[in-house]
């Protein structure tokens, strides 16, 4: 997945940037249109994610280092998260976008051939970065998964099994992850 700013990070730094606002000038009485906030450009739309469906992950295990991040890490086994997942499947390959919702700044996306009702894909390597740990670990490199699943007959469910790889100059460590996810 792709590390990012969080929105809220985004919109409090707006909020302290709208606190430095010039004041009105005392010559005139204020207008409407000194209280209304200046136009703010469009943001982006995503794209249109096609059949979306749900999805929970279920981390299972994490091997790499024992540092700051794989502690935190391994106290979330068997944690389960909820994501919204795009699937758009032809007769030979298969497109998987998750997290939807955090489109462009923090998803991951699969591209996978599909064989029947079984698939096996990868994403494309990262750039990420964490915060150092307290010891100044170092958790800056690259990330990439693969995921490997099957459809039901009916194709309306999927399971499968997600492998995150984060490769830091301290280590590789690799996060293992149960898939289930349901059309609705």
């Amino acid at each position: 997945m792709k590390a990012a700013v969080h929105p809220v990070l985004i919109g409090l730094v707006m909020v302290v940037a709208g606190c430095q606002a010039t004041p009105l000038s005392p010559t005139r009485p204020s207008t409407a249109a000194d209280l209304s906030p200046a136009p703010q450009p469009p943001s982006p739309q995503p794209p249109r994610f096609p059949n979306p469906w749900n999805l929970t992950t279920v981390l299972t295990s994490v091997t790499g280092p024992d540092n700051c991040f794989t502690r935190q890490q391994r106290r979330r086994i068997g944690a389960s998260t909820e994501w919204l997942l795009s699937v758009t499947r032809g007769a030979s390959s298969l497109h998987l976008l998750y997290d939807v919702r955090n489109w462009p700044l923090d998803h991951a996306e699969y591209d996978a051939a599909i064989n029947g009702d079984d698939f096996a894909g990868s994403s494309d390597s990262m750039p990420v970065s964490f915060p150092a740990c307290p010891d100044g670990t170092v958790l800056t490199g690259s990330g990439d998964g693969m995921v490997s699943g099957r459809f039901t007959p009916d194709g309306h469910e999927i399971t499968a099994q997600e492998v995150w790889i984060y490769r830091f100059s301290s280590g590789e460590v690799r996060l293992f992850m149960d898939w289930i996810a349901r059309q609705p």
